[in-house]
Order: C-alpha cells, then structure tokens, then sequence
C-alpha cells in the first residue's frame, strides 16, 4: 500500500515537470510568434530597417512640406480673393 502511494506522487510530480516544461515551451513559442510577427511589421517590405525608416521620415518630412506649400498657396489665393472683392467695391 505505501508503495503504491509512493509511485502515485512520483507520477504526480513527474506529470507537473512535464507539463510545466510544455507550458514554457508554449509560452517561449508564443512569444518567438509575436516577436517574429513585430519584427516583420517594423520591417515591412524592405529588410533593412534604417532604410524604411529614413525613407518613411523622408516620405512624411515630403508630405508636410506639400502640405504646407498648399496652404500658403490657399491663403495667397484667399488673400488676392479679399483684394479683388475690396478693390470691385471701391
């Protein structure tokens, strides 16, 4: 009976080790996923992250200038239309 008992608990504690082991390999893969899948994201189509980076900050460095560039033109354009509209009424 007390044999018996023994081999019960060592198959207890021998199935906890192992099911700790398979939980930290699950939790080590989920975590090469996720840094996988983050890593790829970052790096988007190039493979040299600089690269897309700088040429990301240089496309949106690009988009502002064009952006401000029309918002002068559309005060410019604005301010002739006030001119024009107060130069009619005099």
């Amino acid at each position: 009976m007390f044999r018996q008992l023994r081999t019960s608990r060592s198959r207890l504690w021998s199935r906890q080790v192992s099911l700790r082991k398979k939980i930290s390999k699950m939790k080590k893969g989920r975590s090469l996923k996720l840094l996988n899948m983050v890593t790829n994201v970052i790096q988007g189509p190039d493979s040299n992250t600089l690269n897309s980076t700088e040429t990301e900050v240089e496309k949106s460095d690009d988009e502002l200038i064009q952006l401000s560039q029309m918002q002068n033109e559309n005060v410019r354009d604005s301010e002739v239309l006030l001119l024009e509209t107060l130069f009619n009424m005099i």
